[in-house]
């Protein structure tokens, strides 16, 4: 198993990767000393980054809307560099780990599939993309949003769909997106 699936497996499923390497990029890899600051920091760059509803969003998606989950968001952080000293925790890295397709992609798929009652990749795939430009609207703020979930192509999205049918085959049970996923996409799908 690679260091990097070894620190994403370290994380709780309460919190986003994506915010580690936030948090990550802001401490400079250093363990936290007083959450408070770090809290204040966290907000301070995201609001120089987006605004109003834009920055509601993206501290939904990075699953810091709440002190609560800010709070275990800096706890994991923290808990990754003591773990992990000499290991960085880049966007770039996580985004090469073995994993290709997200777990929120699947979710979107899945439900895609179910509410639908379709199997057509090519359909699939155009129900995808309806319903994530319903989510997200058009221009930059869905370019981002399309690149955390791997399918900023059409090669990267009927890919997601493959695998998306291959679990299902092999694991007829399996529930696709954290609870955070499915409130988040609840409107849209």
């Amino acid at each position: 198993m690679s260091l990097t699936n070894q620190m994403l497996r370290q994380i709780p499923p309460d919190v986003a990767p994506e915010a580690i390497c936030l948090l990550d990029e802001i401490l400079g890899h250093k363990p936290v000393v007083n959450r408070q600051a770090v809290s204040t920091a966290v907000f301070e760059k995201l609001e120089s980054q987006f605004q109003d509803d834009e920055l509601d969003a993206e501290l939904e998606r990075l699953h810091l809307s709440k002190m609560s989950e800010m709070n275990a968001a800096i706890d994991a952080y923290d808990s990754l560099c003591r773990k992990f000293p000499d290991a960085k925790f880049s966007e770039e890295r996580i985004r090469g780990a073995d994993e290709d397709v997200t777990d929120t992609a699947l979710f979107v798929i899945d439900k895609i599939v179910q509410r639908d009652r379709i199997t057509d990749r090519f359909d699939i795939m155009s129900a995808v993309c309806d319903a994530i430009q319903k989510k997200y609207g058009s221009g930059q703020k869905l370019e981002a949003h399309l690149q955390r979930m791997h399918l900023t192509t059409t090669k990267d999205i009927l890919y997601a769909i493959d695998i998306y049918f291959v679990l299902k085959k092999l694991y007829p049970d399996t529930v696709f997106g954290r609870e955070r996923v499915r409130e988040a996409w609840q409107d849209a799908i």
